[in-house]
């Protein structure tokens, strides 16, 4: 039985292999965490996806025209499914019923598949510590104009869907750091927020980071110069952003966030892919935020600081807390309490 790490990830990959066009875009209370569409059809369906299935009775499904996605969907659940209103599922293995409005799409016999026990852990946690949630907490953090804006401004800046930053903003205000809706929300416990994102992204998000490994001839300590001369979407982290901070630290490499999937270097620097026994010296991990949200040249503070703890390079991680003591967000966060 293979293990999913990720359900949303699986199924996206699955329903892309079908052929679906797959959007992270929602209307907050709709129930939909993703919509599809087919070239074969102008219909737009939307996805619910759900950690675990009831062994008895229905489920309660979004009103629309709606697949359910879960890890496993036995033929018993996927009639009771059909029977409470959805006109198709998937699960994590790829398996897929999809009947409406002349589409149709059966995948059957691929073997069952679990999640993994982060994945499991992840569902059963509030909207704010899943991943998704992690990306519009940052956000958040980061663009104190957000706190007040639309649903839509805060989904475009965080890349989801508005569906889910209005779960993660309704999970915020009911763990009690923050208060209010659209147009006059405030922060109760910011320092709090701040101590529940780094706690999450360095134990969810940065273990499962998409990166590529490369080997260049340009020095860790120029990349944050040549992205900023180049105006182009990157951000570095950890020990060369700290370098750049005027830390004294001499990085062995450089980390670099770009938009999409890794595939080369952000500036046009010729790299190579490490041959056996080297060591690399750039990894190109893929940002999870619109490309405009931040200035190219450095990533974020908050997401330095994380990634140097992430490291598990302890000349990193002391000069990260050395270096940004000072950031008011990490003092308030980090000073004992």
């Amino acid at each position: 039985m293979d293990l999913v790490p990720d359900l949303e990830e699986a199924v996206r990959g699955h329903l892309a292999d079908l052929g679906f066009d797959v959007r992270s875009i929602g209307e907050p209370g709709s129930g939909f965490d993703l919509v599809l569409t087919h070239p074969s059809t102008r219909v737009a369906l939307g996805v619910a996806i759900m950690a675990a299935l009831p062994s008895h009775g229905q489920a309660k499904l979004p009103a629309g025209k709606v697949v359910v996605a879960a890890p496993n969907v036995s033929p018993q659940q996927g009639a009771r499914l059909r029977a409470a209103g959805a006109v198709g599922f998937i699960d994590a293995a790829g398996n897929a019923s999809i009947e409406v409005d002349g589409l149709y799409v059966h995948v059957e016999g691929r073997p069952p598949t679990r999640l993994s026990r982060a994945a499991r852990l992840e569902a059963s946690r509030g909207w704010s510590s899943r991943p998704t949630g992690l990306q519009v907490l940052l956000s958040l953090l980061t663009h104190p104009e957000l706190l007040d804006a639309r649903l839509a401004d805060v989904a475009a800046m965080a890349d989801v869907s508005v569906a889910t930053a209005h779960r993660v903003l309704a999970d915020l205000t009911s763990q009690g750091f923050i208060e209010g809706r659209g147009g006059s929300r405030r922060w109760l416990d910011r320092a709090g927020a701040v101590r529940a994102w780094i706690e999450g992204y360095t134990r969810t998000v940065a273990p499962r980071a998409k990166e590529s490994a490369y080997v260049t001839d340009v020095p860790p300590t120029e990349w944050e110069s040549r992205i900023t001369a180049a105006g182009v979407p990157a951000w570095v982290t950890g020990g060369a952003a700290l370098a750049a901070l005027g830390s004294g630290l001499r990085p062995v490499s450089a980390t670099v966030y770009q938009p999409g999937t890794p595939r080369g270097a952000p500036t046009g620097a010729r790299l190579a892919r490490p041959r056996a026994g080297e060591t690399p010296t750039l990894f190109i991990r893929e940002a999870s935020w619109h490309p405009d949200a931040y200035p190219p040249g450095l990533a974020p503070e908050l997401l330095v600081y994380a990634d140097a703890m992430s490291s598990g390079d302890p000349r990193v991680i002391s000069c990260a807390a050395e270096v940004m003591r000072d950031v008011p967000d990490l003092r308030n966060a980090l000073a004992p309490r």
